[in-house]
């Protein structure tokens, strides 16, 4: 089976990274292709068209941000993720740090999470993240580098992850990845082209592949 690995959904379909620099909102909006889509290890639909709208403003150097993902499946069950939070940088900007919460509807079941992400701008570009669900304290942990390669025709990275979650309060899923993505930015838009290897407790090693455009404004 062909999967997807958001890394937490979090970091790049949701696009909880976003920041900004003054009082004055900042917005985007968004679509992609994956040729399946998985969350968290576990397959959510087959081939999707992804939408998605995010914006976020600075106010006395905190970040607020909120963000849609429409997930509109061709075969399987669609799903919507909301997250919304805020951030703030430390160290001269070496660790920047998330807390929000994710609202996730998948086949008509909703799920409340709280989100901890910490991104450190040192080598490999480590990110971790804490989830945990407020209804049946279950929680999720991830570890994810990335190492970008700049070209004059663009940016490649080097992407890996690595993730563990609680299915119930005795069993979790353990889940990984390696891909590699291509990004570029002409004006206001970018372009981001991705093939990735999925290793999950609960689906076979396959190979797929993700496209979008990112508009800015």
């Amino acid at each position: 089976m062909k999967t997807k690995f958001i890394i937490a959904a979090l970091l790049c379909a949701l696009n909880i990274n976003a920041r900004a620099d003054s009082h004055t909102p900042k917005a985007n909006i968004g679509l992609g292709y994956v040729s399946d889509f998985i969350y968290r290890g576990s397959a959510v639909s087959t081939e999707a068209t992804q939408w998605k709208l995010g914006g976020n403003v600075g106010i006395s150097g905190v970040d607020v941000f909120a963000n849609v993902m429409y997930n509109d499946a061709f075969d399987g069950d669609d799903a919507t993720f909301i997250t919304a939070g805020v951030s703030k940088k430390f160290a001269d900007e070496l660790l920047d740090l998330y807390v929000g919460i994710e609202d996730r509807r998948i086949n008509n079941n909703n799920t409340l999470d709280v989100l901890f992400v910490s991104n450190f701008n040192t080598v490999l570009s480590p990110s971790v993240v804490v989830a945990r669900n407020t209804e049946d304290s279950l929680y999720t942990y991830e570890l994810n580098l990335r190492h970008s390669i700049e070209t004059g025709i663009g940016k490649f990275c080097i992407v890996g992850g690595i993730g563990t979650t609680d299915t119930t309060n005795s069993v979790d899923r353990d889940y990984s990845s390696v891909g590699v993505e291509y990004c570029k930015s002409i004006d206001n838009i970018d372009v981001n082209a991705g093939v990735y290897v999925i290793d999950s407790d609960d689906l076979d090693t396959d190979t797929i592949t993700a496209v979008s455009l990112t508009y800015k404004f």
